[in-house]
Formats: C-alpha cells, sequence, structure tokens
C-alpha cells in the first residue's frame, strides 16, 4: 500500500472500513435535518471517488447506539472542550466488545462545543476532528466545504495543501488530482 510517496506494510483494512458502513448521529442541540444534510454530503463524496462504502443516518437506523455515542462526546468534555483523543481510545475499547464497529460522524452543537487545542497542533481544529481510525467529530457540518475536508481525513487523506478541500481552512470544494490519486491507492481503486 502506498501512500504518498511512502509505503505502509501489511497495511489491512480498519474494522470501519471492512463494516463498509459509516453512521451519522445528530447530539443534543444538533437538528436532525442536520443529518441528512451530513449523509447527502458524505454521499457525494463517496460517489466522486467511487468509494465501497454507505452512509447512514445513525439517528434513524440505529437509534440503540444514541446513547453511547452521546456518551462519548459529555464523558469526554471538560467545560465545553472536547477531548477528541480520549473520545477515540473509548471507542477503541467498544471496538474490542463488538460495539459501534462502523464509521462515526458525529454532529455536535457548535455553540456548546469546541476542540481541546493541543501544543503539536498545526492548525486549530474548528471545524471538525477526525482521524482515520474511523471517527469524524464536527462542529461545522452546516460548511459543505468542511464536511468534504473532514471525511477527506476519514479515509485516509492525512496533508493538508492548497488547492483542494484537503486545505486547512475549508476553502476549496473539490479534491485535487493527488488526493485522488491517494484514495486510488489507499483504496486499491
Amino acid at each position: 500500500m502506498k501512500r504518498r510517496g511512502f509505503t505502509i506494510p501489511g497495511y489491512k483494512r480498519r474494522e470501519w472500513e471492512q463494516a463498509g458502513k459509516v453512521y451519522v448521529y445528530a447530539t443534543e442541540g444538533v437538528e436532525l435535518c442536520s443529518v441528512e444534510k451530513t449523509t447527502d454530503i458524505i454521499n457525494d463524496v463517496l460517489n466522486e471517488f467511487n468509494l465501497p462504502l454507505q452512509i447512514v443516518n445513525g439517528n434513524e437506523s440505529k437509534s440503540e447506539d444514541l446513547s453511547l455515542v452521546e456518551n462519548l462526546i459529555t464523558r469526554n468534555a471538560q467545560e465545553h472542550s472536547i477531548d477528541c483523543e480520549s473520545i477515540l481510545e473509548e471507542l477503541r475499547r467498544y471496538w474490542n466488545e463488538g460495539v459501534l464497529g462502523y464509521g462515526l460522524v458525529v454532529l455536535v452543537n457548535p455553540e456548546r462545543y469546541e476542540f481541546r487545542k493541543e501544543p503539536s497542533d498545526p492548525e486549530p481544529a474548528i471545524y471538525g476532528w477526525t482521524h482515520n481510525q474511523g471517527l469524524a467529530v464536527l462542529r461545522r457540518f452546516d460548511i459543505q466545504n468542511a464536511v468534504r475536508h473532514e471525511f477527506g481525513h476519514m479515509v485516509g487523506l492525512a496533508f493538508h495543501h492548497e488547492g483542494c478541500a484537503m486545505d486547512w481552512n475549508c476553502s476549496e470544494y473539490k479534491f485535487c488530482e493527488e488526493c485522488r490519486k491517494d484514495i486510488e491507492d489507499i483504496w486499491e481503486l
């Protein structure tokens, strides 16, 4: 497996990728219509890259997991600042127990939450925080470019660069040819 000029030996599809589904959940204070808008944006990215994933409204189709998702956020937030690394650590424990074994996009109330700033972060997480292990937490899901950018991270695009949806400030809509090639390599398309 190659990514931007380096090889990942023994790369194996992550569990959420193997499940083939990504569930989008609206948490407390987020309108349910935001889930539909977000799933539509992500679906456009899936179609654009021809990725073998299905995007699903979690509030409707997997509502039994909503309390787990809500608790992931509230247990890992202090003074309205979300610690996404802690969420990912807790989520990994769930996965080991066979729970929430799918990609997870969580919409949080932007008036209530911000992201904990790590000293090592070169850019602030304004719109969302995403990890390619299958977790995206979005506070600006009302901005189409931000959703496209964060989902780009979720499917493996790591590098921020200008002139592309992967520009850190989410000013671009389209993914560049280099990112398209990376997705083809990552997903073996």
